[in-house]
């Protein structure tokens, strides 16, 4: 007979150890980052976050408004690159399933219109291949025509992929050697003769972006609770409080992802937060010597 009273305690011994309890704010006086930021002693405001898109910084120091339908998965709307006194240098009209790519020259490519960098008001012409669309049709057509011979439609499709690896110049996975699928280890996006190759259906790819960086935290984050069920398993995920400084004078703590990043822009440190935007810090309010472990984010 099962001892229930022993099974429960069991588990609820399981569901502590794999998941701390929540413990109380360790700094309540601390303004969260929206209560900080509203200070324009120590914060400009530069733009206002969105779920509709994410600010992409570049390597020019322009700053682009990336419309996001689905965060990594699908793109619609407007996209603007701009300058950071609000000057829109570019807008295109983004659908949802074109791929977008940004070289590492600056130069935009989307519909097959080449928008060119610093102005991108000259644009040049040029053709799309998408290897995995190309691959995919042909394989199910093979597997149509060939549906008792397994074996012979892998081998037609083996000669097809070096027959299109040929063509246009494509080097193998290393992650997949007798394919040309792509692995997390080839270029997803290249040119052959003014043709932009894209191994996969990728719908973004910029080699023009700069990186922001973490913010510095004064102190280790604490578990405050837990939300949903999205972990592995079915595991309610954690929501960490986390605290920041930036230089020697300024606090704030932010809860739950996505946490708010730095950056250095013509000089000036910005802080940003998909869901509250984009601040640069004034002058003078910090540190240039104590933002990131003593580094400038540039370094």
């Amino acid at each position: 007979m099962i001892n229930w009273k022993r099974t429960l305690l069991l588990l609820l011994f399981l569901a502590i150890s794999c998941n701390p309890l929540p413990k109380k704010d360790k700094y309540p006086d601390v303004p969260f980052f929206e209560e900080a930021v509203s200070d324009h002693n120590i914060f400009e405001k530069i733009s206002s976050g969105s779920n509709k898109f994410e600010i992409v910084f570049l390597k020019d120091n322009r700053i682009m408004f990336l419309p996001v339908l689905s965060k990594y998965t699908s793109l619609h709307g407007i996209l603007k690159i701009s300058e950071l006194n609000g000057h829109n240098v570019r807008s295109v009209n983004i659908e949802d399933g074109e791929p977008l790519y940004i070289d590492i020259e600056g130069n935009l490519y989307y519909k097959n219109t080449k928008y060119i960098y610093p102005d991108y008001k000259q644009t040049q012409a040029y053709g799309t291949i998408i290897i995995n669309d190309i691959l995919r049709d042909k394989k199910c057509k093979l597997d149509e025509l060939y549906k008792d011979d397994e074996s012979k439609a892998n081998k037609i499709f083996d000669e097809y992929q070096k027959e299109l690896s040929n063509k246009y110049q494509i080097e193998p996975c290393e992650s997949s050697l007798n394919s040309l699928f792509a692995g997390e280890s080839c270029d997803l996006y290249f040119f052959r003769n003014d043709r932009l190759i894209i191994r996969q259906n990728q719908l973004y790819k910029n080699e023009f972006a700069k990186e922001a960086k973490p913010l510095k935290e004064f102190d280790d984050p604490v578990i405050t609770g837990y939300k949903g069920s999205g972990g592995d398993y079915g595991v309610p995920l954690p929501v960490y409080m986390r605290y920041y400084e930036i230089g020697d004078n300024i606090k704030f703590k932010e809860k739950d992802y996505p946490y708010p990043v730095q950056i250095n822009l013509n000089g000036n440190l910005f802080v940003y937060s998909v869901r509250y935007g984009l601040y640069r810090v004034k002058s003078g309010r910090y540190s240039k010597d104590n933002v990131i472990d003593g580094k400038d984010t540039d370094a």
